[in-house]
């Protein structure tokens, strides 16, 4: 490992790779749809995420 790594860390150039690779996906796989939960939906997810999180069963 190199102990200067993040120091050499730059976010300008990471953000700048990461939008790049967002506009190459948009460019090969178009327009994603887009996706809409009702809220019952999100709540249901955020309650299973939670349980998860807590070491419960969510089955």
């Amino acid at each position: 490992k190199d102990p200067n790594a993040i120091s050499k860390f730059s976010f300008l150039e990471c953000f700048h790779a990461l939008s790049q690779m967002q506009n190459d996906l948009h460019h090969f796989l178009g327009e994603l749809p887009k996706i809409e939960r009702s809220p019952e939906a999100v709540n249901r997810a955020r309650e299973r995420a939670l349980k998860k999180g807590s070491g419960e069963d969510v089955h």
